[in-house]
């Protein structure tokens, strides 16, 4: 620990500012190692053609998209999804970003998000990991997104770009009601995962209630989070060191 703690202060010494993507980081940068910082949310560039939302026709997806080192936020919500096979038969689970360089990795997600291979193959759709400027595409073959996440300092440091990048979508979300997604869950713009199978059977029931809070959700992101507009911080905080 000294010595991540040593490397950690080094490397913000050498920083002429330092940006932080939550809030939460930016107390916890002041809190444990003395240095101030510039709140610069993540944002969506709504330019890109990956975020353009396409029309592609596919089962009501549970989906969950992301990258690796993610195995114990996962293992979150394997249970619920066990439940959920006895509950409904309506959806399909997706997962994003699955990668064969991590075969032993993804292989045991897979495990997870299939409930150890008990949901039907003909329910399951896995698209592989993208590069930076394509791999936001997998969300229009999702119908909801969950975004589970471990209740533990290093959790709680992480940004909300996986809600960010559902609004994209106008997708509605379920998340671990933990801090970078707090402000949206306190908004009514994600619902907070209080019972991850109740709560996944009504929105797969109630779809209307879905689009709606999807709708919310992606109203929020572009008002809030758009790249032209973080910019604008960004902008302001390297003028000022010249």
């Amino acid at each position: 620990y000294d010595e991540v703690r040593l490397k950690v202060l080094e490397t913000l010494g050498m920083a002429d500012m330092i940006w932080s993507a939550s809030t939460y980081l930016q107390s916890k940068l002041k809190e444990v190692y003395g240095f101030d910082s510039v709140y610069v949310p993540n944002a969506i560039d709504f330019e890109q053609p990956q975020f353009i939302k396409q029309d592609i026709e596919h089962i009501y997806n549970v989906s969950w998209i992301g990258a690796a080192s993610h195995q114990k936020d996962i293992e979150l919500i394997y249970p619920h999804l066990n439940k959920l096979l006895s509950v409904s038969k309506d959806y399909g689970v997706m997962l994003g970003g699955y990668s064969p360089r991590s075969k032993q990795y993804w292989d045991y997600i897979e495990g997870l998000m299939t409930s150890s291979g008990k949901l039907p193959q003909h329910r399951y759709t896995r698209i592989e990991a993208m590069d930076c400027y394509n791999y936001a595409t997998m969300y229009n073959f999702a119908s909801l997104c969950l975004a589970p996440l471990q209740n533990d300092t290093f959790s709680r440091c992480k940004s909300s770009i996986k809600l960010l990048e559902a609004g994209a979508f106008n997708l509605p979300v379920i998340a671990s009601e933990v801090e970078p997604y707090r402000e949206f869950i306190n908004k009514g713009l994600a619902l907070s995962a209080t019972n991850w199978t109740a709560q996944i059977t009504g929105l797969i029931k109630n779809k209307g209630r879905g689009e709606r809070l999807g709708q919310a959700l992606g109203d929020y992101v572009r008002e809030n989070y758009n790249i032209s507009k973080v910019n604008q911080i960004r902008k302001q905080c390297i003028s000022s060191l010249f």
